[in-house]
């Protein structure tokens, strides 16, 4: 009855000792954010810009304004809305909103919003799912882009210079294995022949574990000898004792 007991648990026990409790890691490691709003006209300028490296949330709004002569003129606006959602120094969910737009007569205007980070995937892979939309009407243009930096690939890129159509959905899904990866998205306004213009770009980066999360690799020597240990205790038959009469 023991023994059976023993072989019951053998099974178990041992498929404990294959699979641990790894999780993976999305650390992030740099971010560079800017919004900046610039026009002309007649002479006159305007010129505001903001940026941030913190890892952390962050939204800003920069606003420009330049009177020519008589009806001239030139306005524009640049903003970025960021939120991180970062849990146990691991990285949950990026956020994120650009817009840059203005108008313009007899003038020039230009509005820049981009957003870069790079972070690391550590110890088993990570799984992703990427959405959103961007719209943008030539000549402005709006851009995202997800890269593998440590195999120098792209996993998805779109760009509103890919299409004629001024709208666009964003979306992707995948799993990431460990190594370095960037996220770069930027929406821009750049003209002097538009009366009024305005491009847009909102994107959420979510963030998961794998259903299964193998321990690593190095970790397996010393797992074959828990689990000879474990089988030995469970298949020893214990000792008889004498009983002295």
């Amino acid at each position: 009855m023991i023994v059976q007991i023993r072989q019951r648990l053998l099974i178990p026990l041992l498929a404990c000792c294959c699979f641990g409790v790894a999780r993976a890691e999305i650390v992030p490691i740099s971010r560079f954010s800017v919004v900046r709003a610039k026009g002309n006209a007649d002479g006159k300028t305007y010129d505001r810009m903001s940026y941030s490296e913190a890892l952390t949330s962050w939204h800003k709004t920069e606003l420009g304004f330049a009177q020519g002569t008589g009806d001239d003129f030139a306005t524009g606006s640049a903003a970025q809305a960021v939120v991180l959602d970062i849990e146990r120094q691991t990285l949950q969910q990026i956020a994120l909103e650009s817009e840059s737009d203005g108008a313009q007569r007899g003038g020039a205007i230009q509005g820049i919003s981009e957003f870069v980070l790079d972070f690391e995937v550590r110890k088993t892979p990570a799984n992703f799912v990427l959405s959103g939309d961007m719209e943008s009407i030539a000549p402005n243009s709006a851009a995202i882009y997800l890269r593998d930096l440590s195999q120098q690939t792209s996993i998805y890129s779109l760009s509103s210079q890919d299409s004629t159509d001024p709208y666009a959905t964003i979306w992707a899904t995948g799993s990431l294995k460990p190594g370095r990866y960037e996220l770069n998205t930027f929406a821009n306004v750049n003209s002097a022949e538009v009366w009024g213009s305005m491009t847009t770009l909102n994107a959420t980066v979510q963030f998961s574990q794998p259903a299964v999360a193998p321990l690593p690799a190095a970790a397996i020597p010393g797992i074959g000898m828990l689990a000879i240990v474990i089988l030995a205790s469970l298949t020893r038959r214990p000792k008889e004792e004498k009983v002295v009469t």
